[in-house]
Protein backbone atom coordinates (compact mmCIF):
# COMPACT_ATOMS: atom_id res chain seq x y z
CA UNK A 1 0.00 0.00 0.00
CA UNK A 2 0.94 3.50 -0.72
CA UNK A 3 1.94 5.90 1.96
CA UNK A 4 -0.40 9.27 1.68
CA UNK A 5 1.55 12.92 1.03
CA UNK A 6 4.13 11.39 -1.19
CA UNK A 7 4.43 11.52 -4.78
CA UNK A 8 5.83 10.48 -7.83
CA UNK A 9 9.23 12.24 -8.87
CA UNK A 10 8.90 13.93 -12.18
CA UNK A 11 11.41 13.73 -14.72
CA UNK A 12 11.75 17.88 -14.28
CA UNK A 13 12.47 19.69 -11.24
CA UNK A 14 9.98 22.37 -10.30
CA UNK A 15 11.35 25.59 -10.76
CA UNK A 16 12.10 27.59 -7.25
CA UNK A 17 11.96 31.20 -7.45
CA UNK A 18 13.96 33.44 -5.02
CA UNK A 19 12.17 33.97 -1.81
CA UNK A 20 13.43 37.91 -2.11
CA UNK A 21 9.51 39.44 -3.84
CA UNK A 22 11.36 42.00 -6.09
CA UNK A 23 13.48 39.02 -7.50
CA UNK A 24 10.87 36.26 -7.24
CA UNK A 25 8.45 38.59 -9.42
CA UNK A 26 11.31 39.50 -11.70
CA UNK A 27 11.15 36.08 -12.69
CA UNK A 28 7.67 35.66 -12.71
CA UNK A 29 8.13 38.55 -15.42
CA UNK A 30 10.80 36.91 -17.37
CA UNK A 31 8.89 33.89 -18.04
CA UNK A 32 5.45 35.36 -18.78
CA UNK A 33 3.95 34.35 -15.78
CA UNK A 34 3.18 37.56 -14.28
CA UNK A 35 1.72 41.49 -16.07
CA UNK A 36 1.18 41.87 -19.32
CA UNK A 37 -2.49 41.68 -20.82
CA UNK A 38 -4.37 39.76 -18.77
CA UNK A 39 -8.28 38.68 -19.78
CA UNK A 40 -10.69 41.00 -17.71
CA UNK A 41 -7.84 43.34 -16.09
CA UNK A 42 -8.78 47.00 -15.82
CA UNK A 43 -11.53 49.14 -15.29
CA UNK A 44 -15.03 48.26 -15.55
CA UNK A 45 -16.78 49.87 -18.82
CA UNK A 46 -19.59 51.68 -17.94
CA UNK A 47 -23.03 50.03 -18.37
CA UNK A 48 -25.12 52.42 -20.27
CA UNK A 49 -29.10 52.07 -19.85
CA UNK A 50 -31.10 51.60 -22.93
CA UNK A 51 -33.33 54.49 -22.40
CA UNK A 52 -30.16 56.15 -22.59
CA UNK A 53 -28.84 54.53 -25.71
CA UNK A 54 -31.91 55.44 -27.48
CA UNK A 55 -32.19 58.95 -27.05
CA UNK A 56 -28.40 59.49 -27.55
CA UNK A 57 -27.34 60.44 -31.43
CA UNK A 58 -24.31 62.24 -32.46
CA UNK A 59 -24.82 66.83 -32.33
CA UNK A 60 -24.07 66.59 -36.15
CA UNK A 61 -27.57 64.51 -36.69
CA UNK A 62 -29.45 67.24 -34.58
CA UNK A 63 -28.25 70.05 -35.45
CA UNK A 64 -28.85 68.43 -39.47
CA UNK A 65 -32.13 67.66 -38.53
CA UNK A 66 -32.69 71.43 -36.93
CA UNK A 67 -31.64 72.99 -40.39
CA UNK A 68 -33.96 70.85 -42.13
CA UNK A 69 -36.51 71.73 -39.68
CA UNK A 70 -35.66 75.46 -40.24
CA UNK A 71 -34.73 75.65 -44.01
CA UNK A 72 -36.57 79.07 -44.59
CA UNK A 73 -35.74 80.57 -41.09
CA UNK A 74 -31.76 80.03 -42.42
CA UNK A 75 -32.51 81.29 -45.61
CA UNK A 76 -33.75 84.54 -44.43
CA UNK A 77 -31.04 85.32 -42.44
CA UNK A 78 -28.76 85.30 -45.49
CA UNK A 79 -31.58 87.45 -47.13
CA UNK A 80 -31.86 89.79 -44.33
CA UNK A 81 -28.26 90.81 -43.76
CA UNK A 82 -27.22 91.45 -47.32
CA UNK A 83 -30.46 94.11 -47.19
CA UNK A 84 -29.51 95.19 -43.68
CA UNK A 85 -28.14 98.92 -44.57
CA UNK A 86 -26.71 98.65 -40.72
CA UNK A 87 -24.53 95.50 -41.68
CA UNK A 88 -20.69 95.99 -42.54
CA UNK A 89 -19.59 94.95 -45.92
CA UNK A 90 -17.43 92.14 -44.04
CA UNK A 91 -20.69 90.64 -42.91
CA UNK A 92 -22.38 91.44 -46.00
CA UNK A 93 -19.60 89.35 -48.43
CA UNK A 94 -19.20 86.63 -45.38
CA UNK A 95 -23.58 86.17 -46.06
CA UNK A 96 -23.17 86.52 -50.17
CA UNK A 97 -20.09 83.74 -49.61
CA UNK A 98 -21.91 81.36 -47.77
CA UNK A 99 -25.28 81.81 -49.53
CA UNK A 100 -23.28 80.91 -53.26
CA UNK A 101 -21.43 78.09 -51.68
CA UNK A 102 -24.67 76.32 -50.69
CA UNK A 103 -26.42 77.33 -53.77
CA UNK A 104 -23.83 76.01 -55.26
CA UNK A 105 -23.44 72.79 -53.59
CA UNK A 106 -26.86 72.12 -54.19
CA UNK A 107 -26.96 72.77 -58.14
CA UNK A 108 -23.86 69.99 -57.62
CA UNK A 109 -25.92 67.66 -55.91
CA UNK A 110 -28.74 67.76 -58.12
CA UNK A 111 -26.40 67.54 -61.07
CA UNK A 112 -24.98 64.22 -59.72
CA UNK A 113 -28.31 63.19 -58.86
CA UNK A 114 -29.43 63.55 -62.30
CA UNK A 115 -26.20 62.12 -64.03
CA UNK A 116 -27.03 58.44 -61.80
CA UNK A 117 -30.82 58.29 -62.54
CA UNK A 118 -29.80 58.91 -66.95
CA UNK A 119 -28.36 56.16 -68.81
CA UNK A 120 -25.60 56.61 -71.15
CA UNK A 121 -25.32 58.03 -74.35
CA UNK A 122 -24.13 54.67 -76.02
CA UNK A 123 -26.28 53.55 -78.75
CA UNK A 124 -28.36 50.20 -78.86
CA UNK A 125 -27.36 47.71 -80.75
CA UNK A 126 -29.15 47.61 -84.36
CA UNK A 127 -29.09 43.81 -84.54
CA UNK A 128 -28.68 40.44 -82.57
CA UNK A 129 -25.33 39.67 -83.88
CA UNK A 130 -23.61 43.53 -83.07
CA UNK A 131 -25.14 42.93 -79.86
CA UNK A 132 -23.97 39.36 -79.90
CA UNK A 133 -19.81 41.17 -80.76
CA UNK A 134 -20.65 43.51 -78.20
CA UNK A 135 -20.93 40.81 -75.50
CA UNK A 136 -17.99 38.69 -76.98
CA UNK A 137 -16.22 41.57 -77.05
CA UNK A 138 -16.49 42.65 -72.72
CA UNK A 139 -16.67 38.89 -71.67
CA UNK A 140 -12.88 38.53 -73.69
CA UNK A 141 -11.87 41.18 -72.14
CA UNK A 142 -12.92 39.68 -68.44
CA UNK A 143 -12.30 36.28 -67.71
CA UNK A 144 -14.27 36.40 -64.10
CA UNK A 145 -17.14 37.97 -65.72
CA UNK A 146 -17.32 35.39 -68.37
CA UNK A 147 -17.17 32.67 -65.97
CA UNK A 148 -20.30 33.96 -64.18
CA UNK A 149 -21.76 34.62 -67.12
CA UNK A 150 -21.56 31.31 -68.41
CA UNK A 151 -22.68 29.86 -65.11
CA UNK A 152 -25.79 31.75 -65.48
CA UNK A 153 -26.28 30.83 -68.62
CA UNK A 154 -25.55 26.87 -67.47
CA UNK A 155 -27.98 27.38 -64.38
CA UNK A 156 -30.31 28.74 -67.15
CA UNK A 157 -30.35 25.79 -69.82
CA UNK A 158 -30.65 23.52 -66.52
CA UNK A 159 -34.07 24.96 -65.91
CA UNK A 160 -35.57 24.68 -69.34
CA UNK A 161 -36.97 21.39 -70.44
CA UNK A 162 -35.20 21.33 -73.81
CA UNK A 163 -31.95 23.17 -73.56
CA UNK A 164 -30.47 24.83 -76.76
CA UNK A 165 -28.08 22.91 -78.65
CA UNK A 166 -24.47 23.56 -79.16
CA UNK A 167 -22.70 23.11 -81.48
Amino acid sequence: MPVKGFTKPTETPTKRYSSDPKTRAAELVAEGKLGGKQPGAGRPRKSVSEAQSEHRRPAAAAVAQAARDNAESIADVFVTILNDDTASNAAKVRAMKSFLSVEQREAELQLAEAQAHTLPDRPLPESAEEAAAQLAAKLSGNPILAERFSAVLRAAGADTPNPPKTG
